[in-house]
């Protein structure tokens, strides 16, 4: 009997851990990148000078590691994955919802392993506009990844598939330059 309930714990601890594991594995190869882009006028106020920006992300040597486009309307960035291009454009470009949400999925599912290869490098920004470019913005990303562990709760609107949570937030307040 004794025996019997050593062996059903261990094997309870076993599963429990394997389900651990995996949801550790989950949000150290699967990330979410949330980049958000202010611009100040000299008036203070938040505008943004210039249209159709493009920014690439830059490890510390200055390495190109992900680009991304500026959205205009709430300045955060659309990420562009080298393979599968940008997710928001393809799904803006097809005006069945339905359709548009199967292609959006399809797109996204290859962000969140590729984003986790790279955004723990960044350490700055390349910001590109039709008329200036500004070089080596400095910026600090930051990383929220404390619920990996509660992943199996059963409760979809609780938790879910864990992911590491990046974001990093910039506001240039120098003029452009050519």
């Amino acid at each position: 009997m004794i025996k019997a309930l050593l062996t059903i714990i261990t094997v309870i601890a076993v599963i429990f851990g394997c389900i651990l594991a995996y949801g550790y594995w989950h949000s150290s190869t699967h990330a979410q990148f949330h980049f958000t882009l202010n611009f100040k006028n000299a008036n203070n106020s938040n505008s943004l000078p210039f249209h159709k920006s493009e920014i690439s992300f830059l490890d510390s040597e200055g390495h190109v590691l992900a680009s991304g486009k500026v959205d205009e309307k709430l300045h955060y960035v659309q990420l562009i994955h080298p393979e599968v291009g940008n997710c928001y454009e393809k799904a803006k470009s097809i005006p069945s919802s339905k359709k548009s949400r199967m292609i959006w999925q399809d797109c996204y599912k290859h962000l969140p392993s590729w984003v986790s290869q790279w955004v723990d490098k960044v350490s700055q920004v390349d910001l590109k506009a039709s008329n200036c470019t500004i070089k080596n913005i400095p910026v600090t990303v930051n990383k929220y990844n404390s619920g990996w562990w509660m992943w199996w709760v059963p409760l979809p609107h609780v938790f879910g598939k864990p992911y590491s949570y990046y974001s990093a937030h910039i506001t240039i307040e120098k003029k452009c330059e050519n």
